[in-house]
């Protein structure tokens, strides 16, 4: 049995041939240092992105916490026996999940109305602004870092092929001028 384990460590081995293969790869390794750039860009929008969703995690649970309660009817209650719904502002961790699921669009529209039910115009207020910068701007932000990143990889290869052509020239018109072959 235990001989049987020492050939199978070896074959860890196996994983150095795939990337040895991948050394060979140029345009993988291109992908790859376009994706190390570009993490110094991300890290600056993550940071970014945690200060909103710090900010509309405390402006909603100064709004909605322990506000939004229903009964077994589903009915707005303010009663001792009413609970929240599962997507609420109660606790600091459940309103930064909560402003999570919005900004990704799954199912903001339901935490929306249920937070509609307790108060009208306000919430309103509150999710249009969070769905407006949040979503519109902020994550269209990011996808606009991503893509200037890889237009930088792409337009730094385009330069590297230019050089290359130009060299090519420089090459013929001196063969050419002095007849070197």
């Amino acid at each position: 049995m235990e001989a049987g384990g020492a050939i199978s460590a070896f074959r860890i081995f196996r994983l150095f041939r795939v990337i040895k293969l991948v050394k060979g790869w140029k345009r993988f390794q291109e992908l790859i240092s376009t994706i190390v750039r570009s993490f110094k860009d991300v890290s600056n929008f993550s940071v970014l992105l945690f200060l909103f969703i710090f900010i509309y995690t405390l402006l909603g649970r100064e709004l909605f916490a322990f506000k939004v309660k229903f009964d077994e009817n589903g009915n707005f209650s303010t009663s001792a026996t009413a609970e929240s719904p599962r997507n609420n502002f109660d606790s600091f961790v459940n309103a930064i999940i909560t402003i999570f699921i919005v900004l990704t669009g799954e199912t903001w529209n339901k935490i929306m109305y249920d937070a509609y039910r307790y108060q009208k115009y306000l919430s309103l207020a509150f999710f249009i602004s969070l769905i407006m910068i949040g979503q519109m701007i902020l994550l269209n932000l990011f996808l606009a870092i991503l893509l200037e990143n890889f237009n930088i990889g792409e337009k730094a290869q385009q330069g590297d092929n230019e050089k290359t052509q130009y060299l090519k020239r420089f090459k013929n018109w001196i063969s050419n001028k002095f007849n070197c072959q």
